[in-house]
């Protein structure tokens, strides 16, 4: 009887045992790990590197607004940062507002702003319009000459390129035109200089 009870009691254990065994060896479920942090960050990073980063492909005009008290450094620096001879250069200073160079990039046109501006001159830099369709030329129209006449004759002539007797002319047909396909900055500039001497203005 003992005999029996004690193999009953080894059979017993050694189920236990193998079950125990069983549970230990059995490979544990793998685990997703999750995507740290950095990763997606670096992840995101890459997908938009490519977004919001257009080159700057603007191209700029250069304005001469005022030559200041040294026009004939200004008139210098005019003639070394163009094609134009001294002649040229120095009606461009008495003319103003005038531009000086067109269509150039932004590190040229930053860079005669920088040597002009260094002579005494007023620099105004404008960006050239990219979109389809968007006004870019403006046209200049003298209304009325009002009771300054004489002035405003005076004031035509020195701002554009014209002389004294088509000066004249404007003024004693009004409404003209007094410059066309004009920057928006050289309409404005011009605009203001005539109303100072009494006109009426209107820029289209």
């Amino acid at each position: 009887m003992r005999k029996l009870i004690f193999s009953g009691f080894v059979i017993l254990l050694m189920l236990t045992v193998a079950a125990c065994s069983s549970s230990v060896n059995k490979p544990a479920p793998s685990a997703t790990a999750a995507p740290s942090p950095t990763a997606t960050a670096t992840q995101k990073a890459e997908q938009t590197s490519g977004e919001g980063t257009a080159a700057e492909g603007t191209e700029f005009d250069v304005m001469l607004v005022d030559g200041g008290d040294r026009l004939l450094d200004v008139v210098k620096a005019v003639r070394d940062m163009t094609s134009l001879d001294l002649a040229k250069s120095k009606e461009i200073v008495e003319t103003v507002p005038a531009k000086v160079l067109e269509r150039v990039s932004k590190e040229a046109a930053e860079a005669a702003r920088l040597e002009l501006e260094a002579a005494g001159a007023a620099v105004e830099l404008v960006p050239l319009a990219e979109a389809d369709g968007e006004l870019t030329q403006y046209e200049v129209v003298l209304l009325d000459g009002g009771a300054k006449l004489l002035e405003v004759v005076k004031m035509i002539r020195d701002h554009t390129s014209l002389d004294l007797s088509a000066s004249k002319e404007i003024v004693d047909n009004a409404p003209a035109t007094v410059v066309d396909k004009a920057s928006k900055e050289e309409a404005e500039a011009l605009k203001a200089v005539l109303e100072e001497a009494g006109a009426i203005v209107e820029i289209k």
